[in-house]
Parts: structure tokens; C-alpha cells; sequence
């Protein structure tokens, strides 16, 4: 056995908001070790090789680059000089099922289509940019929305306080906590079900269920700088790998915590691998569940809360071989298609494509893509458990029905299949370590909807289960907000760099993607 003593900050889990929370810590000057399961940073918005492809794992859209976005922060607070990336135009294309096209802008371009093909909704994203201007304004301000301890209490009314006195946010905002975004929707049933189907992938639910000031910066997100990045997803993680081990800190891979446990004022931590860490501080970059799985002193009341699975959503992807002379030039590289039916199962397939000027991503004439669906994860599991050769056929039946949806609106795509790998739940929590294959956090029904930041003195919990909730800029945001608590108890705070980091598109083949082994 391994064991060092170090009184080092320790993050399990190299997820964007724990890598986000050891970069912005080690920027500060602070000792951070890194302890990492799997072979690959980024946890669901990691890029993964097989057969020669770079594919993204879940996460696909990475949106925050805009000036003064969440991206551009963690940038800042990094040390991140520079992205490998361009901006996506446009954004993504929706496909209705009675053969709208709905493409997605991020400038002036998008209110000719919400003339064009809604336009009883002007009001309605009027109300929609100028409330999501003001929940960006304030998730940016870093609050804890569930303080445990009175620092945390003290940062956010301070926070509300600065927020209300510089937006002056009107006081009925206040309802928005609690109301549903379909209240503000025109009578459209076309309109109201490309909300929807935007709002699954964004905040996990319909417009009846999510909250209005929550569903308005869910569907801003188009609007928040979305770019493609060298390299997939996983190029945010790796340049964040990059920063922690820049500025001294440490990343260790194939390092699988088994067991934390209080020792007298410190933590711990022992990997399944026999390393043995002691930390005076811990960032669980977790779900819940999977806290729970690792800490058997874990306080009564999360433990209770622990016991059934998770609400929500997991999600079947395919990860597809392309022939990319089958590709139409210029095909936009995110599209959402909708079949008849309820969204999700396979019925609302959301499809990245790697992007045409990057060749680091597939073998020469080949290009990756990443499909995915909203999916019950509990089916997946009663299937593998009681009747391997029914999760067999249904992994098929799915695969089938994805390809078929995707069909309805791009009609090369049959034709430019060269090779499938299907994927169910199961893998998520085999590759990712989220029990059950749970992702994309909760349903945003409510502002509590969330776990508290700070389980115990000492030990935090970062990732899609705390506000902000999902997406790749709102679990960076999680991850921000714990190193500026654990800066500020020590008497410091984050450490920004005078400028935001540019964003200079590739040449080329793009930029290789560091794998860690």
C-alpha cells in the first residue's frame, strides 16, 4: 500500500466542475490532487478513442465562450490562455416532426426565424433573453443557494444584495421561482412542442414542469457562445488537466476511491488501486449516490436521502462511424430531430457531428458522431438483470428506432454509416461512475431542486447536482463556487487573469487530444 500525508485539497472525479475547482485552486496557489477513475478527464463531456474515432461521450455542446460567458470565467480563474475552437453557426438546427426547420442563431439572424415560423412568440423570447440575461448575471456571481454554514449564508445575501442593486430585476421575478415557463408560452401547439423538446436537453423536463427563470436560461444557452473545440468535449478537460499540473498541482488516473472517512480534522481518502491520501479539505465531484457509496460514516439525513434512486433521466447514445463524402458540405454540427410520440426513447434524438475541419477526430474519409436520447434508466436495468437476451433485442429495437428518427430529417445519413457502437445507462455508471447511469442531474421543477454545495465542514459536493444544475458551463460555475468558499475561509479569493482567454480557430488536422493511461 501506498499511503502519502500531504495536506493537500483532494477532488475525486475530473469532471468539468471538479476540474474546474482544482484549476481554479491551483491557480490560487493552493496544493490540489486530483484522483480520477477512468482513463479519460471530463466524465460525461469526455472524448473517448475507439477504432480510430475521438467520440464524445455524452455532453456535446459546449456553450459559455461568449465575452464575459461562464467558459470565459473558468478560463480566467485557470489559467487558460486560449481555446482550440470556433464559434458554431448555427448553433444547432431543430427538426419538427411535421418538417419544421427551426435553425438556431446567436445574433440578429434569430429573430427573422422567430418572425418567420413563430411569430406569435416575439413576446415570449423577448421576456425569455431579458430573464435569462438576469439568472446568467446572477449564477455568475457564484451563490450558494443552499448555504450550510454561515460564510455561505453571508456570500449569498451579499451576492442578492449586489445582483438586485446592478439589474434591478423587477420584484415579480420572484414568482418565476415557483411558476412553470409554459405560463409565458403563446397558444402554439407547434412552437410549444419545439420548447420542449429544447428544454429536455437543457433542463431535463417540459415546459409545465421546469421553472420560468430557470427554463429561460436553459433556452438562452444557443445564444451563450456555443463552439466546436479540437478535439471533442474532452479538449475542456484536458486543458484543465493541463492548468492543475501547470501550476503544481496533481492529476492521477485509473485512481478509483473506494472508502473516505473522517481522521481526527483531516479526510482520508483510499482508492481501490491502494493509494492512500489524508486531506484537510475534499471536493466530491459525485452525485449523492455515488457519495454515499464511498462514505460509510456519511451523516444520517444524507444517507436517508440516499436510499431510492434518483429521479430524472438516463440516456442511450449511439457513437457512429461516418463516410464523410456522405456528409452534405456544411452541415450544420448539431441537430435535435423530433419523431411523432412522446420526446425521449428514442423519439427525440439529438446528433453531433465532428466538425469537417477537424481530422484529429476520425481516420481519413471518416467522421464521428454522437447521438443520444432521453431514457428511462430503470427499464435498462430490469432488462440486464432478469433477461440478458430481451436487453440484447432492445438495445437493437433502439439503435433501429434512433437511426430511423434521424432519418426523417437527413436523408444521407443511412447511406454514410460505416460502423455503430450502442451504449444504454449501464455504461454510464461502469465508465462515468454514476449509479445507475443517471445523468444530466434533476429536473429543474424548483430553485431547491439541488443539493447544498457544502455536505459537511470540510467536504463538498460539485457536478450537475447542485446548482446550476446540468451543462457544461453550469457545472463549471459549481465548480467555481467552491473554490472561491474555500478561498475566501482562508482569506484569499479566486485568482483572475487580466484578460479572457482567446479563441483561435484550428488549421489543419485541429490540435491531438492527450489521452492518459
Amino acid at each position: 500500500m501506498t499511503s502519502q500525508s500531504t495536506r493537500r485539497i483532494v477532488v475525486i472525479g475530473a469532471g468539468i466542475a471538479g476540474l474546474a475547482a482544482g484549476a481554479a485552486l491551483s491557480h490560487a496557489g493552493l496544493p490540489v490532487t486530483v484522483l480520477e477513475a477512468h482513463i479519460y478527464p471530463g466524465g460525461c463531456a469526455a472524448s473517448f478513442r475507439y477504432q480510430g474515432h475521438w467520440y464524445d461521450a455524452g455532453a456535446t455542446l459546449v456553450a459559455g465562450l461568449a465575452p464575459g460567458g461562464p467558459l470565459q470565467l473558468l478560463g480566467r480563474t485557470a489559467g487558460i490562455e486560449s481555446w482550440p475552437a470556433r464559434l458554431c453557426d448555427p448553433t444547432m438546427v431543430v427538426h419538427l416532426e411535421d418538417g419544421t426547420i427551426v435553425p438556431r442563431y446567436a445574433d440578429e439572424r434569430r429573430w427573422e426565424t422567430y418572425r418567420s415560423l413563430f411569430p406569435t412568440s416575439l413576446p415570449f423570447w423577448t421576456w425569455q433573453e431579458k430573464t435569462a440575461r438576469l439568472l446568467w448575471d446572477f449564477a455568475l456571481r457564484l451563490p450558494e443557494l443552499r448555504p450550510r454554514s454561515l460564510g455561505s449564508l453571508r456570500d449569498l445575501v451579499a451576492a442578492t444584495a449586489r445582483w438586485f442593486l446592478a439589474a434591478h430585476p423587477s420584484p415579480a421575478i420572484v414568482l418565476d421561482l415557483w411558476r412553470p415557463l409554459a405560463r409565458y408560452l403563446p397558444d402554439d401547439p407547434i412552437f410549444r412542442r419545439f420548447i420542449d423538446a429544447q428544454l429536455l436537453i437543457a433542463a431535463q423536463g417540459v415546459a409545465t414542469d421546469i421553472f420560468a427563470l430557470y427554463g429561460a436560461a436553459a433556452l438562452d444557452l444557443p445564444n451563450a457562445g456555443v463552439a466546436e473545440l479540437a478535439g471533442g468535449t474532452g479538449t475542456i478537460a484536458r486543458l484543465l488537466v493541463e492548468a492543475i499540473q501547470r501550476q503544481g498541482g496533481s492529476v492521477h488516473f485509473r485512481q478509483e476511491v473506494e472508502t473516505i472517512e473522517r481522521a481526527g480534522t483531516s479526510w482520508r481518502i483510499r482508492t481501490r488501486q491502494g493509494l492512500v491520501l489524508e486531506s484537510s479539505l475534499l471536493i466530491a465531484n459525485l452525485t449523492p449516490w455515488g457519495l454515499a457509496r464511498i462514505w460509510p460514516e456519511a451523516p444520517k439525513w444524507l444517507r436517508s436521502r440516499t436510499e431510492r434512486p434518483p429521479r430524472g433521466w438516463g440516456a442511450f447514445m449511439l457513437y457512429v462511424s461516418l463516410d464523410s463524402s456522405a456528409i452534405p458540405r456544411g452541415t450544420p454540427v448539431h441537430q435535435q430531430i423530433l419523431a411523432p410520440g412522446q420526446l425521449g426513447e428514442g423519439r427525440s434524438v439529438f446528433l453531433s457531428l465532428s466538425p469537417e475541419w477537424d481530422g484529429s477526430r476520425a481516420p481519413a474519409g471518416r467522421r464521428a458522431a454522437t447521438m443520444s436520447t432521453h431514457t428511462r434508466y430503470e427499464h435498462w436495468w430490469r432488462l440486464a438483470e432478469t433477461d440478458r437476451t430481451a436487453y440484447e433485442a432492445e438495445i437493437a429495437r433502439y439503435t433501429e428506432r434512433m437511426l430511423d428518427t434521424a432519418a426523417r430529417a437527413l436523408p444521407w445519413l443511412p447511406g454514410a454509416i460505416r460502423a455503430v457502437l450502442p451504449s444504454t445507462p449501464l455504461a454510464f455508471q461502469r465508465f462515468a461512475r454514476r449509479p445507475w447511469g443517471w445523468v444530466g442531474g434533476f429536473p429543474q421543477r424548483h430553485p431547491f431542486v439541488g443539493w447544498p454545495t457544502e455536505i459537511v465542514p470540510g467536504l463538498y459536493l460539485v457536478g450537475d447536482s447542485v446548482f446550476p444544475g446540468q451543462s457544461i458551463p453550469a457545472t463549471a460555475l459549481a465548480g467555481l463556487r467552491v473554490a472561491r468558499r474555500i478561498l475566501r475561509d482562508l482569506g484569499a479569493d479566486l485568482v483572475l487573469a487580466p484578460q479572457e482567454p482567446s479563441m483561435h480557430p484550428p488549421v489543419g488536422d485541429g490540435e491531438p487530444v492527450m489521452a492518459y493511461r
